[in-house]
């Protein structure tokens, strides 16, 4: 998410059901009934509910994000997301930092290439150019349409002619939504698979970890609680991966932690292994990773080229329509990207 929607508060989002499957629609309806601490912890299989349908034993968590230029008219830049199958992982939870928990995360980033020439200069302002958990792709609109779309709609190999039940995680969820919407014509909620909702802000307060600078923590806030300390955020696929170890870790902060100090800060260091440690090793696994098959690992934000990156290029480039341009500011980037790829009419 970009600045501005980490630091807003969550609104309360429409938990009905969207799509036309029955079973599905039952699912939806039992997690509104419970606090999302509760139904985290009951698909994880550490306190199960009872009379829990089936169905949601099936189901997989889905955190996705998107970078979008600070500029008007504040077109998407990136996508980013991560998936993790939760199954029965109460024996995880005997790991440091539920590390064995953690490692089975799995993170994806995919940039558009009209724009992914652009970058956005605001304080705390991520790198797209390093994504650590895995390939980033380049991809046109059409391509990231299709990503998302797979994303959410998984076919379950234990109920025929059903999509896998999708729990979203998100950090201030409405304005991905919203963006994805706007820049992709996609209501999620709509494509049938989303039965529940979860934003690490709310799950946050139900652990009882406070902002110091508003009533809604921020990503970077919360992931300093449990002591990491990330410099690349807002950028997609870094977000999408640091929102699910965040809703990992809230939701088992007190069977990881025990008991705390006054100020709830878990320790860095558990049984000898340091959370540092685990995020590095979270990120040497995803290293191993097979790229994804929608999209081009080779292509150049600069001039176009699909056989080299960006730091490799040497290729002469000018935008005709900034380098005449009456702003200044359009002329001093007229050298930055071609005519193709140019916002400015």
């Amino acid at each position: 998410m970009n600045q501005q929607a980490d630091q807003t508060s969550p609104r309360t989002m429409n938990q009905l059901y969207h799509g036309s499957d029955g079973r599905m629609a039952i699912v939806a309806y039992f997690c509104t009934q419970y606090s999302t601490t509760q139904l985290l912890r009951h698909v994880f299989g550490v306190e199960r509910i009872k009379g829990a349908p089936m169905t949601l034993d099936d189901a997989i968590l889905v955190s996705f994000d998107t970078e979008w230029w600070e500029k008007e008219p504040k077109p998407t830049m990136e996508i980013g997301y991560a998936s993790l199958c939760p199954k029965n992982m109460a024996n995880s939870l005997h790991y440091p930092h539920a590390e064995n928990l953690l490692v089975n995360i799995r993170g994806g980033h995919a940039r558009l290439k009209a724009t992914s020439h652009l970058k956005n200069k605001f304080y705390g302002a991520g790198n797209a150019d390093n994504f650590e958990f895995g390939t980033t792709v380049f991809v046109t609109k059409e391509e990231a349409t299709e990503i998302i779309i797979e994303i959410f709609s998984r076919p379950s190999a234990k109920f025929m002619g059903m999509l896998r039940p999708v729990i979203f995680v998100g950090h201030a969820v409405d304005s991905d939504f919203e963006q994805i919407e706007k820049n992709f014509g996609l209501n999620l909620l709509q494509l049938g698979s989303i039965v529940k909702v979860v934003d690490t802000q709310i799950l946050a307060q139900e652990a009882y970890i406070r902002s110091f600078k508003g009533p809604f923590i921020s990503l970077k806030d919360l992931l300093a609680h449990f002591n990491i300390f990330e410099n690349n955020l807002h950028t997609a696929g870094q977000d999408a991966v640091y929102t699910m170890i965040a809703a990992v870790l809230v939701t088992f902060k007190r069977d990881l932690y025990g008991r705390f100090t006054p100020l709830c800060v878990p320790q860095i260091t558990v049984h000898g292994r340091k959370i540092g440690d685990v995020m590095e090793n979270l990120k040497l696994i995803s290293s191993y990773d097979s790229a994804p098959k929608i999209g081009l690992i080779y292509y150049c934000t600069r001039c176009g080229e699909e056989t080299h990156l960006r730091e490799d290029c040497r290729t002469y480039i000018c935008c005709s329509k900034c380098t005449v341009s009456y702003f200044y500011k359009h002329r001093n980037a007229a050298y930055t990207h071609r005519d193709e790829t140019c916002l400015w009419d």
